[in-house]
């Protein structure tokens, strides 16, 4: 067994430019497009932009670009034929998302991925038709989540911090991509409040990209990794287990997400663009895109979780 410990990083100036920049998950996906040279200005591509997962909801986004606004879309593509083909090969058709109660006004591009359930591991095809006829086809790989074994914490009253401590077997027959994230659920008498990715530290070598913001991420590869049983730790301020507010319980529900290569090299060369823009001496680096004919990625992950909760002060842990 190694022990690989995700020591806690101070805020630094550049991870608050970091931050500042990126703000939200349709940010994140935005920003993946990356350098485009010696093209027309009124040319614009066709972006597709998804990294999802069958067990739970999701969104694929569709937009154009000009190359003179590389950030943010020139177009959001409301009305395009969008379906998903699954590894059984079943067809799941993909709508475009209404706001509730507001008939006739448009999402920004953005389209609905329902969950299937038990999901299926293995290769998914996007095949998104545009209204002027260009159709843009993507793949990905959902592979299968690789489950937690064992979950516990330690608080440290003096850091006001709590050091989470995740086991998992890691398939030592192939390459594996992770990425760990905890949303957390505060429960009242008549309600509770959800804040999702809450933000997650660490300062191991061995965690390749580390993503604040709207999608708080520590993604890995197992390329450091020397046995097949890891335990890692990764620490959250205490204040997210511990509030202060007086609450009925509050659970943290960590999940260790089992991510696609294509997820992985769209996420540490995105964190390396992000680190390379703040020295005007680094070489640029192009955020990878696996959109054949445009821009953008199409990326899968599956997950397993598990649960931390604090009643009223008992901690009990509970692998899902």
């Amino acid at each position: 067994m190694s022990l690989l410990l995700i020591t806690a990083l101070n805020t630094n100036i550049m991870r608050t430019r970091i931050i500042i920049r990126i703000c939200s998950f349709f940010i994140i996906i935005i920003l993946s497009q990356c350098e485009i040279e010696d093209v027309s200005q009124e040319t614009q591509y066709p972006v597709v932009n998804s990294l999802f997962c069958m067990q739970d909801s999701s969104r694929v986004n569709l937009s154009r670009i000009k190359p003179t606004n590389k950030y943010l879309p020139n177009e959001y593509i409301n009305n395009a034929h969008v379906k998903l083909t699954l590894p059984d090969q079943t067809v799941k058709e993909i709508k475009h998302i209404q706001p509730d109660g507001m008939p006739g006004k448009k999402t920004e591009g953005n389209y609905l991925i329902t969950p299937v359930l038990p999901y299926l591991p293995g290769e998914y095809k996007l095949h998104a038709q545009f209204p002027d006829g260009e159709e843009i086809v993507a793949r990905t790989i959902i592979p299968e989540a690789v489950r937690i074994t064992e979950i516990e914490h330690h608080l440290d009253t003096i850091e006001k911090y709590v050091n989470l401590h995740i086991s998992f077997n890691d398939k030592k027959n192939e390459n594996n991509y992770y990425a760990l994230s905890i949303n957390e659920y505060n429960y009242f008498t008549d309600f509770f409040s959800v804040r999702e990715n809450i933000e997650v530290e660490s300062g191991s070598s061995f965690v390749e990209a580390e993503i604040w913001g709207g999608v708080s991420q520590l993604v890995f590869s197992d390329q450091s990794f020397t046995d097949s049983l890891q335990d890692v730790t990764i620490k959250v301020y205490s204040n997210y287990l511990y509030p202060e507010e007086n609450v009925d319980s509050t659970v943290l529900v960590v999940k260790l997400m089992t991510v696609s290569k294509a997820y992985f090299k769209y996420a540490t060369s995105f964190y390396q663009q992000a680190i390379a823009e703040e020295d005007i001496f680094a070489e640029p680096v192009t955020v990878y895109s696996n959109i054949t004919g445009g821009y953008g990625i199409f990326a899968g992950y599956s997950y397993h979780s598990a649960n931390i909760i604090n009643s009223k002060g008992e901690i009990k842990y509970r692998i899902n």
